[in-house]
């Protein structure tokens, strides 16, 4: 077999371009059209220069995380079951479940602190979560809990955050 090679050649309009072959002969790239075989040359040594440059994965995918309506009060001590589902849903495609991906269950402080974190959990092979939490208040200044999930994201898949209900807990 032979090696890969770059190969200059005029197109149709006249224009300069090269193409970079594989080993077994297949085209792998071509470039853009230059006005001067020198310009195409250089377009070469670019490629070559820069060809262990690294990959940019511009098809990241979006996500969606829903978290379902909790109930509205909750007694102090209980456990409470925070549900939802993470999908990630590519332009044009069909939703797909986001499996074993870390979801957080934050309660909003809208104020200059940090919202807290509550509890977090994994989603299971459909993108379903279930993560519980024994009730409690967060602020001393009253017993209204924020709460919405979040997911991080990945290297390929971006991050998202739920709506936001309002929980009460009671004593």
């Amino acid at each position: 077999m032979s090696e890969a090679s770059f190969e200059v050649y005029k197109d149709v309009t006249g224009k300069f371009r090269f193409r970079l072959k594989a080993p077994n002969n297949q085209i792998v790239a071509v470039s853009e059209g230059y006005e001067t075989k020198t310009s195409c040359i250089n377009g070469v040594k670019a490629v070559r220069k820069y060809s262990g440059a690294a990959i940019k994965d511009l098809t990241v995918g979006e996500t969606t995380i829903v978290l379902d309506k909790p109930t509205k009060i909750v007694r102090e001590g209980s456990i409470v079951t925070f549900s939802g589902k993470l999908l990630c849903c590519a332009k044009g495609e069909n939703e797909e479940p986001v499996a074993k991906a870390k979801v957080e269950i934050y309660e909003s402080d809208r104020s200059f602190r940090n919202d807290d974190l509550l509890v977090s959990g994994n989603t299971g092979d459909d993108g379903t979560f279930s993560i519980g939490w024994k009730a409690k208040k967060m602020d001393w200044w009253d017993n209204t809990l924020e709460i919405y999930a979040k997911f991080e994201g990945t290297a390929s898949l971006k991050p998202s955050r739920s709506n936001q209900y309002r929980l009460v807990v009671v004593a």
